[in-house]
This record gives C-alpha cells, sequence and structure tokens, in this order.
C-alpha cells in the first residue's frame, strides 16, 4: 500500500474529520470545484538516505494538509482533530508490517483571503518510513 493511499483511508474513515469537511477530502489536483470546507492535501518526498550503492536506510516525506473554509471555526476545530489522527503515529498492514514508522507534527500557517472572504490553513506533517531489509 502506498504511503498516498493510507494518508488518504486514514483522513477518509475518519469521523471527526468528515464531521467537519463533508467527504470533501482530495489530493490537491482533485478538487473540482467542490463545496467548502474542503481538506486537500500533499504529500512530497524530501529526504531519502541512499548512495549509488545502497538502499535507503530511511525515506523522509512532508504531508501538507490544506484547509480551506468559510468559517473560521472549521479551520480552527480542524487542528487538534488532525494531530489527534496523525501526530505521533505509526502504520501497519493487516499482518503487523511498518509501513510509516513515523508521522509528527511540524506546523502550520494561517491565511485569510478578503476578496473570496476564505480561511486556509495548511497543516505540516514529518512522514518516516525505515527500511527493514538494509
Amino acid at each position: 500500500m502506498s504511503i498516498e493511499q493510507i494518508i488518504y483511508d486514514t483522513l477518509k474513515d475518519s469521523v471527526p474529520v468528515n464531521n467537519i469537511f463533508n467527504g470533501n477530502i482530495f489530493p490537491l489536483t482533485g478538487s473540482n470545484g467542490k463545496k467548502l470546507p474542503i481538506l486537500l492535501y500533499q504529500i512530497y518526498q524530501v529526504e531519502a538516505e541512499a548512495t549509488k550503492k545502497t538502499a535507503s536506510l530511511k525515506d523522509t516525506y512532508l504531508l501538507k494538509l490544506n484547509i480551506f473554509s468559510e468559517d473560521y471555526a472549521d479551520v480552527v476545530n480542524s487542528i487538534s482533530v488532525l494531530k489527534v489522527l496523525f501526530d505521533n503515529k505509526t502504520y501497519v498492514d493487516i499482518d503487523d508490517n511498518i509501513l510509516i514508522d513515523l508521522i509528527r507534527f511540524d506546523s502550520y500557517t494561517d491565511e485569510f483571503q478578503e476578496n473570496s472572504e476564505v480561511h486556509f490553513r495548511t497543516m505540516n506533517f514529518n512522514v518516516f518510513v525505515f527500511t527493514k531489509d538494509a
């Protein structure tokens, strides 16, 4: 299972997240004009500790959650819900194999677009995957 699929399934299956976003949870490229509030996410690989001759011992990803709403309460409520959902978590498959070793909350930023009256928050998490057979 890919990291992208794990993140999507975690967000999609969370009742508190869906209470805020009503199922409007998509990768950043897939919003297609949905009504607010909406949660869009991005995943970037930012570091791989490998050389030309060795496999990576640790891969680090950045998970960015982008929250858009006309109601600031949705933006505020989302921080605690999403931190509980992801911060300091490990993800395993059905056979207890570790897929993601650790996710850690890093930071968030807030913006308000006056023209459209939309509140926008970005939450950043670091995702760590350690190679088992190095």
